[in-house]
């Protein structure tokens, strides 16, 4: 019998139709994001990913397969996650980044920085 591994929260905003929310295997270095990643939303993702940082993985991916939108204060708290995940040797990645979210991604110009 496989061990199922903690989620840190399962995260709803107010539409039932699209949640928001974050699935972790920390333990594997990889945060699964789902709906949309918005104002809302940043701080409580800067902390999933603070959290997953501080155990210093060698990489730690984003997966924004099932993310259908993203916005500047998410970019940022990417950003920021990058650097910190920098000054300890971590590769911090995003994944699966599609349609309106990719191309936010492209025009703020980080994609390559966070896919490379």
């Amino acid at each position: 019998m496989s061990e199922r591994l903690p989620s840190l929260d399962d995260i709803t905003r107010p539409r039932p139709a699209r949640p928001t929310r974050l699935d972790d295997t920390l333990r594997r270095g990889w945060v699964v994001a789902y709906g949309a990643l918005d104002l809302a939303f940043a701080d409580h993702l800067a902390a999933v990913l603070a959290t997953a940082l501080a155990d210093r993985p060698p990489r730690l991916t984003l997966d924004l397969t099932n993310v259908w939108l993203i916005d500047a204060s998410v970019i940022r708290v990417l950003l920021e996650v990058h650097a910190e995940a920098v000054e300890i040797n971590c590769v911090f990645r995003v994944d699966g980044a599609g349609g309106v979210v990719r191309r936010v991604l492209e025009i703020t110009g980080v994609l390559p920085l966070l896919t490379d």
